[in-house]
């Protein structure tokens, strides 16, 4: 549960982006400054991408590739949202991966964080 508690800020912004952005259409820079500043709250909360096939990133190169990666998956996402259920599919499928991931990695506070995603998708 801390690591839901500490991811919640960035939950906020991309939940109030998302709101604001259906109710008034906001202009693409906004979204995507907010899509940034959610992931760099993601990354102090501490989503980090540490390393790729076993070779750790340093502290900078860490920050960086987690921002990116966080901000292109959440426009992946949002690309596919054309197709009724397409992105709840992918997203629910992308959770449940994670929630695999973790669990053979013994990464509970992880899966704990994902198996909600995984549910509200599906």
């Amino acid at each position: 549960m801390p690591l839901v508690i500490r991811l919640l800020p960035a939950l906020c912004v991309i939940f109030g982006i998302g709101l604001v952005d259906d109710v008034v259409r906001i202009r693409p820079w906004m979204k995507l400054s907010g899509q940034v500043v959610a992931a760099i709250l993601a990354w102090v909360g501490g989503v980090h991408v540490g390393g790729l096939a076993g070779h750790p990133f340093s502290g900078v190169a860490s920050f960086a590739i987690t921002i990116l990666w966080i901000v292109a998956c959440t426009n992946a996402i949002n690309l596919i949202d054309g197709v009724d259920g397409l992105a709840a599919g992918v997203s629910f499928f992308a959770a449940l991966t994670m929630v695999i991931a973790a669990e053979v990695n013994h990464n509970l506070p992880m899966a704990l964080a994902v198996v909600p995603l995984a549910g509200v998708v599906s």
